[in-house]
């Protein structure tokens, strides 16, 4: 008798076959589609929270800037000659520090209300990005300006004072 035994064709080792391989890379696929926009979903809906949460600080400090200015709140930037886009005292404005240095609109929220959390003027789910730090490293030396509009009401347009 031969000691040595011929392994039988049907025996079957502890390996993958090809088939078993490509069938769950293929489930892990069609998993992976499938999660993929239900992931991205979340992730806009953190960023949009985000945003409401920093529109309530930011009226939360236009409120205490208030309480502190006679019931003023923040001024946008003021008439300029022509070309200048902002020409009355009032008008809608992102801006939150003027190219002459001087801060405006939410800009004036910097110094003291948000000065602990100035992030808060840019919202990470706008539909167009601005870099937090690039901008708020350009405060009180350039024209900057936040991801939110600001418009307080004036008679400006009337009166030409705010």
């Amino acid at each position: 008798m031969n000691p040595k035994r011929c392994p039988s064709r049907y025996t079957r080792t502890a390996a993958f076959t090809l088939i078993e391989l490509l069938v769950v890379i293929a489930i892990i696929a069609m998993l992976l589609a499938i999660l993929t926009p239900v992931l991205r979903s979340a992730r806009q809906q953190g960023r949009t929270v985000v945003c409401i949460a920093n529109l309530r600080q930011i009226g939360v400090a236009i409120i205490a800037y208030a309480a502190e200015h006679n019931d003023h709140i923040p001024l946008g930037p003021e008439g300029l000659p022509p070309p200048n886009f902002y020409n009355v005292t009032g008008n809608v404005t992102s801006l939150i520090c003027l190219s002459n240095r001087k801060p405006v609109g939410l800009g004036l929220l910097l110094d003291k209300y948000l000065a602990d959390q100035p992030e808060v003027l840019f919202c990470p789910g706008s539909d167009q990005p601005t870099d937090a730090g690039v901008q708020l490293g350009r405060f009180g030396k350039y024209e900057t300006e936040s991801v939110y509009y600001f418009r307080h009401g004036s008679l400006a347009a009337m009166t030409g004072t705010p």
